[in-house]
């Protein structure tokens, strides 16, 4: 769960809505500290079509899910980090999306 604003998000419901897409092969969500916020919702995509953006995918979710819902800001990765068990890598995850950050995407 992310408490943006004093509101909960449960990126799991945005994750659904995010699979739905036919170009989205995988998805992690996840809270990002926010100095305003307390934190924000924030993710990495893995794309089947490389013509498939951030900001179509954000698009698609706004259409799906209260506003306050939707992510923040969504990364397009080649694959999500995932553990040897085949879960989401969540430090990783967060890792790779600050790391690009510093890089400026």
């Amino acid at each position: 769960m992310v408490i943006s604003g004093g509101v909960n998000i449960y990126p799991a419901e945005c994750e659904r809505v995010l699979n739905t897409h036919p170009g989205v092969k995988d998805v992690a969500l996840f809270g990002q500290p926010d100095d305003e916020m307390c934190e924000r919702l924030v993710g990495l995509v893995a794309t089947a079509d490389p013509g498939v953006t951030a900001d179509n995918l954000i698009d698609f979710c706004r259409k799906a899910i209260a506003v306050y819902k939707v992510p923040k800001r969504l990364v397009v990765v080649s694959e999500v980090p995932r553990s040897a068990m085949g879960k989401v890598d969540k430090a990783a995850a967060r890792q790779v999306c600050a790391d690009l950050a510093e890089a400026g995407d």
